[in-house]
């Protein structure tokens, strides 16, 4: 048996979800009594409508925004923070993230050429596989023209022109 919930019951739900970072997606679907994936549903519809952004990638995530988000998400109350995230389409586990991009070492960075040499080179190598491959079929033809030349002299003969 379904259960038909409002439409207002559903934006109070998104709202109270969303309003409240602190609290994961789990904890307010139990609270609710609804499952967690009905209420992913309904915030990815519902939070559309409210005009909020749709979550920005990652790799799309410039530096000063990363920040800004880890600035706004100590100053502001809780709530206030709720609609920042809404409307730069963040999560609050995006904000924990960012913390520990900044605070863990930096990783070597290696050349920024070197992946697509890697990549060249590979695929010069590949290239030079297939040319081989060609190669060698080529010869063993050639060798069994040779071989078949040989057997025919020896059964028939040398043609008197070669003579």
């Amino acid at each position: 048996m379904t259960t038909h919930y409002s439409r207002e019951f559903k934006k109070n739900a998104v709202e109270k979800l969303l309003l409240n970072p602190s609290r994961s997606l789990c904890q307010v679907a139990e609270e609710l009594r609804v499952h967690a994936s009905t209420l992913t549903r309904w915030k990815e519809y519902y939070a559309t409508i409210d005009g909020m952004k749709k979550p920005i990638a990652n790799s799309k995530k410039t530096n000063e925004m990363k920040l800004e988000a880890i600035i706004k998400s100590v100053t502001l109350p809780e709530e206030e923070f709720g609609i920042f995230l809404r409307e730069n389409g963040f999560h609050s586990s995006d904000i924990d993230r960012f913390k520990q991009e900044l605070t863990s070492p930096s990783k070597e960075k290696k050349r920024p050429s070197e992946a697509s040499e890697v990549e060249q080179l590979r695929c010069d190598l590949l290239e030079t596989k297939k040319d081989l491959k060609c190669k060698n079929q080529a010869i063993a033809e050639l060798a069994a023209r040779v071989m078949l030349l040989k057997k025919s002299h020896e059964i028939w003969g040398m043609p008197e022109d070669d003579k």
